[in-house]
């Protein structure tokens, strides 16, 4: 097949078809599956027919699935045309053309839990803090068109009193709203304020399927109170699509066994999906090289994977890595050569902010290196448009295009995960 950029002539059809849309894709790419059912819509400043009766969270699900599609390079047939159809950025420099249309916010730096494969157990990454709802609306109202944002980072969402009134005001702005969380906060009245604010989706961390595992993982005894917390919320839904819930475990060499059985859990508590998360190695703790299945898949791992696939397809559970990624092909080592983080579009969309305001490369970077050598601005001082494109951004951006990458991006690509 014919190479263009070392992508592929779908990447560079890809270009050319968006290259119509100065500011990035617009919002409104798919017709709403619950308005319009004629699985097309028309976009008046672009002129382009999109749909397939989709969903705004199919576009962010498709834009995901459309970087890991770049970074392994496939041909057309593999990707899907509501994939192709959102291969936007690839057009790019070190100079973003349209600030971020994504923010990842940290609502707290604080934390009730010491994981044992989180950086911050090891290591002090920031002050404990809070961002609080006027920083919130100060720094969304920077972003004309916000298409999602997470609540997530290094700290424990549900501690954040203002979290509620994020979440409503990211809606209110027509974003797709997703918290991250561990679960152990979900009481009666934390539950009722999710569902009342509008949020999408809630993704709820397990590393196993027995208290013994789960406690070795988070140091300490809550996976009774996890459950119970999940299982509640989901029936407090009374059957609505929304907040969408799912369970989110970190694969590695001692809790990969468990896999089948949290896929079980899952069905039995009502979660429509399980993620499989890549062991982020960062030399403290579990998180080291040893623990990684990544690149290194066995025979007695492959059979736990093909068991959790089919328990997963029997019980109707939806199983996927990072990304919406088929779980095999994530932790699989790439060793193709060529720029393995040339697919990566998180500078030219995402903006990661820390309760502390600093901008951060992106999430997984905060899990590897302390925010001081992360750091691309302080929007205390600040404004989110000057950080954008100013001279550490471009200087990331340079990298992941010229496949020199700075610090940040270093345990990424072969070595984790775009």
């Amino acid at each position: 097949m014919a190479r263009e950029g070392g992508l592929g002539t779908w990447a560079g059809a890809g270009r050319r078809l968006l290259s119509s849309w100065p500011q990035g894709p617009p919002r409104r790419l798919y017709a709403d599956s619950y308005g319009d059912q004629s699985g097309a819509e028309s976009d008046a400043s672009s002129g382009v027919k999109a749909g397939f009766g989709r969903t705004d969270r199919d576009a962010d699900d498709d834009i995901d699935e459309a970087q890991d599609l770049l970074c392994l390079e496939r041909e057309p047939a593999h990707a899907a045309p509501h994939t192709r159809a959102v291969l936007s950025g690839l057009a790019r420099t070190e100079v973003a053309t349209s600030l971020p249309t994504e923010l990842q916010v940290e609502v707290t730096s604080r934390c009730n839990l010491k994981c044992d494969a989180c950086l911050r157990t090891h290591k002090r990454l920031a002050p404990d803090v809070d961002l609080t709802i006027d920083d919130f609306v100060r720094i969304a109202s920077e972003v004309p068109v916000l298409s999602r944002v997470v609540f997530q980072l290094n700290g424990e969402s549900l501690l954040s009193p203002d979290v509620f009134a994020m979440i409503r005001e990211a809606c209110r702005r027509g974003a797709h709203t997703i918290l991250n969380t561990n679960g152990t906060l979900l009481d009666e009245p934390r539950r009722a304020a999710l569902r009342a604010s509008g949020l999408s989706e809630l993704r709820v961390s397990l590393d196993g399927a027995t208290a013994e595992t789960v406690e070795r993982m988070a140091g300490a005894d809550i996976f009774s109170l996890v459950v119970e917390g999940v299982r509640a919320f989901v029936v407090e839904r009374q059957g609505r699509s929304e907040p969408r819930v799912s369970l989110w475990m970190i694969a590695n060499q001692e809790t990969i066994q468990e896999l089948p059985d949290v896929i079980r859990l899952a069905a039995t508590i009502g979660v429509e999906e399980v993620y499989l998360q890549r062991l982020v190695v960062n030399g403290y703790g579990i998180a080291q090289e040893k623990s990684s299945i990544h690149g290194r898949l066995d025979a007695r791992v492959r059979e736990i994977l093909g068991e959790a696939e089919r328990v997963a397809a029997t019980l109707g559970v939806a199983l996927r890595a990072s990304g919406r990624r088929p779980i095999l092909e994530s932790l699989v080592m790439d060793a193709a050569g060529g720029n393995p983080r040339i697919g990566c579009w998180r500078p030219w969309r995402s903006a990661v902010v820390t309760a502390s305001k600093l901008v951060l490369p992106c999430c997984i970077s905060s899990f590897t290196l302390g925010y001081d050598r992360l750091m691309l601005g302080d929007l205390s001082t600040e404004r989110l448009s000057d950080v954008w494109n100013g001279e550490r951004y471009k200087a990331l951006r340079r990298g992941i295009l010229s496949n020199q990458p700075v610090n940040a991006c270093l345990r990424c690509g072969v070595d984790w995960s775009l």
